[in-house]
Order: C-alpha cells, then sequence, then structure tokens
C-alpha cells in the first residue's frame, strides 16, 4: 500500500482536489531528548558526534524556556528513521560531557492548520483551500478585508460567534476528548477506600483504640469479639474519662493521618 502513496497524492495534486494526507511512519524521523549539554555548544561539533554512533542526524533544535525564551541545557534530536533508532538511549558521553537520553513526550494537543483551519494536519500535508480564520470565507486570514478586531467573527468549524483558533471551540473540545481523553479521577469514595486499606496494614487487628490511648496498654486483651472495658464507679468519673478518651482519640487519628500521607507520597514516588 505504501507503494501507492506517492502516486495517488500526485494524481490527485494534478486534478486539484482539496484534501489532507498524514506523513507515513516510515518517513516520521525519530525524535529524542538530549540532557546536560550546554546551549552554547556548537551545533555542527554535537551532530558529527551523535553520528560517531551510527545515527544520521537530521535537524538539532535548542529547547527554550518558555516565559523567558532563555536556552537550556536541552536540545530535541532528530534522527533519521532506521533499526538502531533506539540505541540512541545508551549513548551517555558526547564531546567530553556526560548526558542523557530520553524519548520525547508527545503532546496531547490536536494540530491545527493555519491556512484551512481544519484539524489533525498540518502544513506539509494540507492541500485545501485557505479559510480566514475571522470571517470563515475563502481568503487568506491576512487578506481579510475587515483589518483589525471585528465583532462579528464567525467559527469555520462549528459556525460559532469566535475565531477558528479559540481552543473553546466545541468542535474542537470534541476532537480533543476523542483522541485524547482525561485521564480518570477517583472518586471520594474510591480514594477513602484507598486510605482504609493502607490504614489496615499498620494497625494490628487485636489492639482497640481504647488499648492505645490507656497508660497501661501493656496489659491489652487480645479478644477480637467483645473488647473488655473497664466499669466506672460513678456516673461524673466515666464522663470525664469518655471526654479524654475521645480528645486523645482525636489526636491519634490526625497522627495517624498524617502518617498516611507521608507513605502514600513515599510510595508515589518509589513508583
Amino acid at each position: 500500500m505504501s507503494e501507492k502513496y506517492l502516486p495517488i497524492i500526485e494524481g490527485l495534486k494534478k486534478k486539484k482536489t482539496e484534501f489532507y494526507t498524514y506523513q507515513r511512519k516510515q518517513d516520521k524521523s525519530y525524535k529524542a531528548v538530549l540532557r546536560n549539554m550546554h546551549p552554547s555548544t556548537d551545533l555542527e561539533d554535537l551532530k558529527a558526534a551523535i553520528e560517531e554512533y551510527e545515527h544520521k542526524v537530521i535537524r538539532i533544535t535548542n529547547i527554550r524556556e518558555r516565559t523567558t525564551q532563555k536556552s537550556l541545557p536541552l536540545f530535541i534530536i532528530e534522527i533519521e528513521p532506521k533499526d538502531n533508532n533506539k540505541s540512541i538511549f545508551n549513548i551517555d558521553k558526547l564531546l567530553n560531557i556526560i548526558v542523557s537520553f530520553e524519548p520525547l513526550r508527545k503532546k496531547r494537543e490536536i494540530p491545527q492548520r493555519q491556512k484551512c483551519q481544519g484539524y489533525g494536519h498540518t502544513k506539509n500535508y494540507c492541500f485545501k483551500s485557505p479559510v480566514c480564520v475571522k470571517c470563515a470565507m475563502n481568503h487568506l486570514t491576512p487578506d481579510c478585508p475587515t483589518k483589525g478586531k471585528i465583532k462579528e467573527v464567525k467559527c469555520a468549524n462549528c459556525d460559532g460567534n469566535h475565531p477558528a483558533s479559540y481552543k473553546g471551540c466545541l468542535v474542537r473540545k470534541q476532537l480533543q476528548q476523542k483522541l485524547y481523553p482525561t485521564l480518570r479521577k477517583k472518586s471520594a469514595n474510591q480514594q477513602t477506600q484507598n486510605q482504609l486499606q493502607s490504614l489496615n496494614r499498620f494497625v494490628k487487628p487485636n489492639i482497640t483504640y481504647a488499648h492505645t490511648v490507656r497508660s497501661d496498654h501493656k496489659q491489652y486483651t487480645t479478644n477480637t469479639t467483645q473488647p473488655q472495658i473497664e466499669t466506672q464507679t460513678t456516673t461524673n468519673t466515666s464522663v470525664t474519662a469518655t471526654s479524654k478518651l475521645e480528645q486523645m482519640m482525636t489526636q491519634l487519628m490526625s497522627r495517624m493521618d498524617t502518617m498516611l500521607n507521608l507513605l502514600i507520597s513515599l510510595i508515589n514516588k518509589i513508583q
């Protein structure tokens, strides 16, 4: 099927058909992120150093900080697709500098072509007529007869009263949810159950809270069905003891919650 791709594209171009397509997998460059290389490094020297490991470098791009545009010790390395592409992650030294390579994180964003305002394809693979981002008419946005800001804007995708580049567009939201669904959030009940399960790992089943807070906790009973409770001699003494017990239990639960949160954070970091 791949050998028919180019003839079909050329045939559609000759007939002046409006269409868009995608880059073939075998034509896509392999991308990786290079860390710990100073941004002032000469790109030609860096390219030559990488190609010593039998990789053909297509492009090297220095990554900049989003707000300040300051150059960072990070580079996006694009190499020709080959069977040995993944071996680039084994490189740990370039130009006498300890470095590391890691996979490039894919953006969870739908590409939008600025010429036709359509979603899901890019400049090099778009053969559609131009559409204005403001009025949805068939002309390039810079050629729009209405200059500057206009009140009666129209989206070319949903006919809404907003520019076609508006990220709150209903069509865009639907495509975004379909292609990149949001991660499922845990409900409050699930979080409570998980906390209780984690708590049960550290609480002995044969020890009640009353035994824990008593000063003579060493003398507790091991009966799990009906724990022994000392009988109070007077009503006033019983009320006072109960009040103190509630306070101590509240403090104990607070400390246990803190400990549980610390343990959960530690487990997440380990994973």
